[in-house]
């Protein structure tokens, strides 16, 4: 039995040789499964269409929700990009999503107005304007599966002079 859902199941089984019988039961619970930020995974890929030399594609996925003024060594960001600029996810066998957790950089000049989520299936998913402040813009979407998830960036504000992000969260549908 491999239980599809979370629950509590009961199972009974009776037995009888003819002459004397005895019933039993069992409940079986089944916690539901904690989802996986799959972002973190060992062997994923960072590809992005440019980042700065204290500011790496990879900072974007290394667990820390943090970026210029306090310290941009912990962000991705572009080499003055704007829209138009990218970063990719790339693992080495499919993952199944259904959440993404985006961290605008935590400044109030560069932010991410729009954007378009593209997973390696051919699906895409709009990205709404990211909280300017650094704080959590989540995106959620029925179940995709694919090796990569693409953040291409449409539009920035005005003030942007390198749109980038703190952190990019990529959660295992459950």
């Amino acid at each position: 039995f491999t239980p599809s859902a979370a629950g509590t199941y009961v199972f009974g089984l009776s037995v009888s040789d003819g002459k004397a019988s005895a019933t039993d039961s069992v409940s079986v619970v089944v916690a539901a499964t904690a989802a996986t930020n799959v972002a973190r995974q060992s062997g994923v890929t960072v590809t992005q269409s440019s980042q700065l030399s204290t500011s790496q594609g990879t900072k974007a996925i290394d667990g820390v929700i943090s970026g210029y003024p306090t310290d941009e060594t912990k962000e991705w960001s572009t080499n003055a990009g704007k829209a138009g600029s990218w970063i990719k996810l790339t693992w080495s066998s499919p993952v199944t999503v259904s959440r993404i957790v985006l961290y605008d950089r935590p400044n109030l000049n560069d932010q991410v107005m729009s954007g378009t989520l593209t997973v390696s299936d051919g699906s895409t998913v709009t990205v709404p304007a990211l909280n300017n402040a650094g704080g959590a813009t989540t995106i959620t979407f029925p179940a995709r599966a694919g090796t990569s998830v693409r953040l291409t960036v449409n539009s920035v504000s005005s003030a942007t002079e390198n749109v980038g992000l703190a952190e990019m969260e990529v959660w295992e549908a459950v």
